[in-house]
């Protein structure tokens, strides 16, 4: 995924039964290949993907909080 464009790894977050959500950044055209690459080989199930093109304050501000407490 985050070889096959220009997209940066922000963080992720995990749910119980061992669902997690994964956010990346960068321009959208990247993301959107990036999200299809994993789409197209996925390396287990996924339930469901979506790229954000311009995320509420509310959205960016839980990623930030992710962040932190992954990368402390």
């Amino acid at each position: 995924m985050l070889k096959t464009s220009d997209v940066e790894f922000r963080t992720w977050h995990t749910k119980c039964g061992g669902h997690a959500t994964v956010f990346l950044s960068g321009d959208v055209a990247a993301v959107k290949a990036a999200v299809d690459a994993v789409k197209e080989n996925p390396p287990c199930e996924i339930v469901a993907a979506a790229v954000i093109s311009a995320p509420s304050e509310e959205t960016s501000r839980l990623v930030e909080e992710e962040e932190e407490k992954h990368h402390k």
